[in-house]
């Protein structure tokens, strides 16, 4: 495994943790179902922020504010890794289709009988 396949292995470990962080967290500060709990923990990282569900307790409010900071950074930095691997490969594939057909010759398509010259 190269060392930006690692890096993109823990930055998907991350993400994976902190949701699931952030999911058992607010299912047991705030009593919300798993489901609800991973929906804001989703909605808070990616910044949507819908607003359908709050922290009401104080607690919960702070420990939210020191998510939000830590979390917002690390998943976009995380899809940032993630995605620069992903065009590195597109580019990387694309060269080798380039030096594969660079020297072969494409035949000209037929023209259907109708555009051809008369």
């Amino acid at each position: 495994m190269n060392p930006f396949d690692r890096k993109v292995t823990v930055a998907i470990t991350l993400i994976v943790f902190y949701m699931t962080a952030g999911t058992l967290f607010f299912h047991f500060a705030e009593g919300w179902r798993v489901v609800d709990a991973f929906y804001f923990t989703g909605t808070t990282l990616t910044t949507v922020g819908y607003g359908d569900f709050y922290p009401s307790h104080d607690l919960t409010k702070i420990v939210a504010v020191f998510f939000m900071f830590t979390g917002i950074g690390i998943v976009f930095f995380s899809i940032s890794i993630i995605a620069q691997r992903y065009f590195e490969r597109e580019e990387e594939r694309l060269q080798k289709l380039w030096e594969t057909t660079r020297n072969t010759r494409i035949p000209a398509p037929k023209m259907p009988l109708r555009f051809q010259k008369k």
